[in-house]
């Protein structure tokens, strides 16, 4: 597998794979899990990436996101799930 030209890891308190989802940049998102990103990764607050997607209104990335997170009961700092979020 080629290398990533750049980091997956978290930018500061940001995950670039949940910012891809919040943007609803499925092949962005593609590339960061293929390159090693972990899809189950959370942010401080506990957004996921089915929330990142979903609390966007992003439903292609909501759907790629659900096939590595399949929590609709998780949620973020403000206590909202991914069902309430869409």
């Amino acid at each position: 597998m080629p290398q990533a030209p750049f980091s997956v890891r978290p930018a500061g308190s940001k995950h670039r794979l949940l910012l891809a989802a919040k943007a609803n940049q499925v092949d962005v998102m593609r590339v960061l899990i293929e390159a090693g990103a972990n899809p189950k990764d959370k942010a401080q607050d506990g957004t996921t990436l089915l929330l990142s997607a979903a609390g966007s209104g992003h439903v292609q990335a909501a759907k790629y996101a659900y096939q590595f997170d399949k929590d609709l009961n998780a949620v973020d700092e403000f206590v909202s799930p991914p069902c309430m979020k869409a």
